[in-house]
């Protein structure tokens, strides 16, 4: 969480200098913040939530297996989501993620931010934070799971454009582009890879860890995602050296190969596992 408040922190300087909605990309490659794995991809954008002021999120749907928006307060933790099959597509467009899409239709969307509590009935393409909850500063996530191309991760399209008014006049228009920090993440995961825990530093304890790893159902780490099942088991090398994990691997729309995401008899979008690099490895199914 250090690193997510000084990004949060170093946000609003990065934004005025280039314009650009996000900040960043949290993905294996760089600055992983969030735990994204090697088909997930993160950009932030921070939020001032102010009740006489609206946001507007407009993009492209992404050739990718799954895109959401989702807003987080200020400690990561999820306050609203949307993800691809629940947006309306603009007039003229068409939602790839709902069906098949006819030929000539565009591929746009917009997504509204409310500063209030959510109604009874919410309109459609609306996110509500109420300022209460989301506090001073608050964070809106951009995901983008498994696209097209790795080269590419925005899936083909270029990311949303962030525009905040108060009183019905623009008063921050952020450009569909993202600002990226200094490509310091992966040097950072390296060195922690290959060296070796230092003796003075306290052990972590291994008190939740079972000699037969259990898996407990979880929301998962700060920034987690509504739209993820997350489990978890702690694992301790007082067991020993190796973990043999015996599973059914769900079947899910192969995206890659030209099938698409809203593809029948598919029990899921796509499963992944992980392993953070924690005192206490935690091994994360999702």
């Amino acid at each position: 969480m250090a690193v997510l408040a000084a990004l949060a922190c170093a946000a609003p300087a990065a934004h005025a200098a280039a314009g650009c909605a996000w900040m960043g990309e949290s993905d294996q490659r760089d600055v992983n913040v969030g735990a994204p794995d090697l088909d997930a991809f993160y950009w932030l954008d921070v939020l001032r939530p102010d009740a006489s002021s609206t946001v507007t999120v407009t993009g492209r749907f992404p050739h990718a297996r799954y895109f959401s928006l989702h807003i987080y307060d200020a400690q990561g933790d999820a306050l609203t989501s949307l993800y691809d099959a629940q947006i309306d597509p603009d007039a003229g467009s068409a939602n790839p993620f709902r069906g098949p899409v006819a030929r000539g239709a565009a591929d746009r969307y917009t997504v509204h931010i409310a500063y209030r509590p959510a109604p009874a009935r919410r309109a459609a393409n609306t996110l509500y934070a109420d300022p209460s909850a989301a506090g001073d500063a608050a964070l809106l996530v951009y995901r983008v799971y498994v696209p097209r191309t790795t080269a590419d991760p925005s899936g083909d399209v270029g990311y949303p454009e962030v525009a905040t008014a108060t009183g019905g006049q623009t008063v921050l228009d952020q450009g569909g582009c993202t600002t990226t920090p200094p490509p310091f993440g992966s040097a950072l995961w390296q060195w922690e890879a290959q060296t070796d825990r230092p003796a003075a530093l306290p052990s972590g304890g291994n008190g939740d860890a079972t000699p037969v790893p259990t898996w407990t159902r979880s929301f998962g780490s700060r920034l987690g995602n509504q739209q993820n099942a997350y489990l978890g088991a702690i694992l301790s090398r007082r067991y020993g050296d190796l973990v043999v994990v015996h599973t059914r691997a769900p079947t899910f729309p192969d995206t890659l190969r030209g099938a698409p995401p809203y593809a029948p008899a598919r029990r899921a979008r796509r499963a992944s596992a992980a392993r953070p690099t924690t005192p206490r490895r935690r091994a994360t199914a999702r």
